[in-house]
């Protein structure tokens, strides 16, 4: 193996590692930075075509730009380096939408997990919105009230429930949802009719976590998450859509958009094969140095 290699090793373990069952991964690196992300599509697991948008806007005052640093919180460890920031900085109209199309497939024998990072600034009257639609255009709504700092999740067909009534600015902030049928085990179940959600759990260092790593649920509801057609046709999310809107000087900052069928994919801690494999690979490294 050469040496310029082995960071690239190195690298993969982790990867390997924490994202062994996604479907669906956005941690926004591998885009053109510090400028608009409309128009770029990079490869992204579960992800098809290029990024788009609906909605007037005054370039240098407001839009959604990719950034190169990334959110980070606790415990949970993201594999690259990046974000995304819509922001409105003053004047102009908003940024309405940003749209991708997903495409990943999916089955109805397993627990589900949607998991995203975010941060949002100022903005008094602003309300930030990350939405999945299915292909029935049914959406499940995310949302953030900057002038109060309610989170709250609008499933297809329901109302919206905040799940927190305080969600801090300028902070970053975890929130994990789990989706699951109402008989638990049940692959004759014709949609996944529970969900339960946590906002800033506490992740532990546990390389094989269970649903108890994080703690009491915030909130749950059912009968309404339907990710199948009646039948036994799955119908995975196909669009993730950012609606956002900002007032003067508000912006909000996402990463680590993750659909899987594991909670270790959340919950991103090494299992200790992982870092005995690192072991070896840096004191190869060292070992090359050394001789060179």
């Amino acid at each position: 193996m050469k040496i310029q290699t082995l960071p690239f090793f190195i690298a993969a373990l982790f990867v390997h590692q924490a994202h062994a069952d996604l479907l669906v991964y956005e941690g926004f690196s591998g885009y053109t930075v510090d400028t608009t992300i409309v128009g770029q599509g990079p490869a992204k697991t579960g992800f098809t075509g290029n990024w788009s948008q609906t909605g007037g806007m005054a370039a240098g005052v407001v839009d959604y730009v990719p950034r190169s640093s990334g959110l980070s919180y606790e415990n949970y460890a993201p594999t690259s380096n990046g974000s995304l920031e819509h922001f409105r900085a003053s004047g102009g109209s908003h940024a309405k939408t940003l749209t991708r199309g997903l495409n990943y497939v999916m089955d109805n024998t397993d627990d589900y997990f949607l998991s995203f990072l975010v941060s949002y600034s100022g903005g008094a009257t602003a309300d930030s919105t990350l939405t999945f639609t299915n292909e029935k255009n049914r959406p499940s709504v995310f949302s953030i009230n900057h002038s109060t700092g309610a989170f709250s999740f609008t499933p297809n067909g329901g109302s919206a429930t905040v799940f927190n009534s305080n969600l801090a600015a300028d902070e970053t902030h975890l929130i994990v949802l789990r989706a699951y049928q109402q008989s638990e085990g049940n692959p004759n179940s014709a949609f996944f009719e529970r969900y339960d959600i946590w906002v800033n759990p506490e992740i532990t260092a546990d390389p094989n976590p269970t649903l108890a790593n994080l703690g009491t649920a915030d909130g749950s509801g059912w009968g309404i998450l339907r990710f199948f057609d009646g039948g036994s046709n799955p119908l995975p999310f196909n669009t993730l859509r950012f609606s956002n809107t900002l007032s003067e000087g508000g912006s909000v900052t996402t990463d680590e958009i993750v659909i899987s069928q594991s909670l270790s994919d959340i919950v991103a801690i090494p299992e200790p094969g992982t870092l005995v494999l690192l072991g070896i690979a840096l004191g190869t490294l060292a070992i090359f140095r050394r001789r060179k």
